[in-house]
C-alpha cells in the first residue's frame, strides 16, 4: 500500500523520545498488564540489540509524528555447527491513535524493507516469535499476503519462569557448581561450541556480544563440574535492566484478587508480588546448555542457580519444544508463556523449517 501521507524510513537518535512513548503507551494484555521500554534510551538501545540493528519507523508527514515503527537485529549463531548470520524481528508497535488510521497497511512494506536491507547484507536467516493466544498477530503477520514475507511456521516456543530459593541444594558428591572466573574462558567457548553448537541458532561470537552489552562477561557464567572441573552445564545470568525493562502497569482477573491476599503467600516461600509501577526484577538464564543434554546436569544447574540468584525474586529461561530438554522445563516451571517462533523471507521453504526446527536454541534474551 503507498500512502502520501505516511513515510517508512529509518530511526535516528533524535527519535529517541518519541519511540519510548509509543513503547510505553501499548502495555501488554494479560492478567498481569506490562508495560514493555527502553530506558533511558530507546535508539541506543535497539542498536544494542545486535551486531547490525535497524529500525523502522512509520511516519505522519503532516505533523512529524511516529506512527509505528518495528526493528531487525543480526546476531551471530551457529547452523549446522558453522557460524551464520541471523536476523531476529521484532518490537512491533503501533501508536494506538492511527490504527484506525489504515496505518497497519504499511506493514507488509515496513517488514518487507527489514529483511531485503539484511538479505542484501548477506544475511539469510530471519526469525520473528508471536504470542500464542494473539491471534490477530498471527493472522495478520503470517497469513498469506501480497506484501507481506513469508512466515513459515519453525516450532513453538516456552519462556518460562522459575523462583530462586534461599537454601542451597544438595548436589552429588562427583559435582561442583560456582561463578566462572576470567581464566574460564577458553573452556567456556569450547563447551558452547562442542555442546551448544548441537542445536541451530545457538549463539558464537560472544566477545562480539559483550562489546556492546558490558553488563555481560565470562564473569556473568555459572558452572556446574565434575571432580575433574570439567564443565557439565553452563549459562549466563543476564539482568537486561540497563537498556530494558519490564513494568508493571496493572493487575486484572485472578491476578488482581490474588495480589491482595499475596502477603500471606510469602510466608509459604513466594517472593514478594511487584507494584504497580514497579520494574521487574528478574534475570534471563542465557547461552545455556548441557552436556549430552543429561536432565540430571541441568536439574542440578538449576537449582543451584536458583540459589546463587536469589538476590532476584525469579529467573527466566527459553526453549523450543523441540529442545531436547524442552519436556523437562516445561515439567519444573513456576509460571510461563507460549509463542510461535517463524522463519521470514520468500526464499524460506518448508523443507528449511523442518531440517531447522529438529532442534533449535533461541536466545530468550533476543526475542
Amino acid at each position: 500500500m503507498k500512502s502520501d501521507r505516511f513515510v517508512l524510513e529509518p530511526a535516528t537518535p533524535a527519535d529517541s523520545a518519541e519511540i519510548l512513548s509509543v513503547l510505553e503507551e501499548n502495555p501488554l494484555p494479560g492478567s498481569i498488564s506490562l508495560t514493555y521500554t527502553r530506558r533511558p534510551d530507546a535508539y541506543r538501545s535497539f542498536m544494542a540489540e545486535g551486531r547490525q540493528a535497524r529500525v523502522i519507523v512509520c511516519r505522519d508527514t503532516q505533523d512529524g509524528r511516529i506512527a509505528a515503527l518495528g526493528a531487525g537485529a543480526v546476531q551471530d549463531c551457529l547452523i549446522g555447527g558453522r557460524p551464520n548470520e541471523v536476523a531476529y524481528l521484532f518490537g512491533l508497535r503501533f501508536r494506538r491513535e492511527y490504527l484506525r488510521r489504515r496505518v497497519i497497511l504499511l506493514l507488509p512494506e515496513a517488514y518487507r524493507s527489514i529483511v531485503e536491507h539484511f538479505h542484501s547484507q548477506g544475511v539469510r536467516h530471519f526469525l520473528t516469535v508471536i504470542l500464542a493466544d494473539n491471534l490477530p498477530a498471527r493472522r495478520l503477520l503470517a497469513g498469506e499476503r501480497s506484501r507481506m514475507p513469508r512466515h513459515v511456521f519453525l516450532c513453538p516456543y516456552h519462556t518460562l519462569t522459575f523462583l530462586t530459593r534461599r537454601r542451597a541444594p544438595s548436589l552429588p558428591d562427583s559435582c561442583g557448581f560456582r561463578r566462572a572466573v576470567p581464566g574460564d574462558r577458553a573452556s567456556i567457548e569450547e563447551f558452547l561450541t562442542t555442546q551448544g553448537g548441537r542445536c541451530d541458532f545457538f549463539p558464537c561470537q560472544m566477545e562480539n556480544l559483550f562489546d556492546r552489552h558490558p553488563e555481560l562477561s565470562w564473569e556473568s557464567f555459572y558452572l556446574l563440574t565434575d571432580r575433574q572441573g570439567d564443565i557439565l552445564a553452563c549459562g549466563a545470568a543476564w539482568d537486561h535492566v540497563s537498556y530494558k525493562q519490564y513494568i508493571v502497569a496493572a493487575y486484572g482477573g485472578k491476578m488482581r484478587w490474588l495480589s491482595l491476599i499475596w502477603p500471606i503467600l510469602r510466608a509459604f516461600g513466594y517472593p514478594p508480588i511487584p507494584k504497580p509501577s514497579s520494574v521487574l526484577r528478574f534475570f534471563v538464564l542465557a547461552f545455556w546448555c548441557v552436556k549430552d543434554n543429561r536432565e540430571e546436569y541441568l536439574k542440578w544447574f538449576l537449582n543451584s542457580l536458583a540459589h546463587a540468584g536469589r538476590d532476584y525474586p525469579y529467573f527466566v529461561v527459553g526453549v523450543p519444544d523441540a529442545h531436547p530438554l524442552g519436556p523437562s522445563l516445561n515439567r519444573w516451571r513456576f509460571l510461563g508463556y507460549d509463542s510461535h517462533v517463524y522463519l521470514v523471507g520468500d526464499h524460506v521453504t518448508p523443507e528449511d523449517a523442518v531440517r531447522l526446527g529438529k532442534s533449535p536454541y533461541l536466545e530468550c534474551g533476543w526475542l
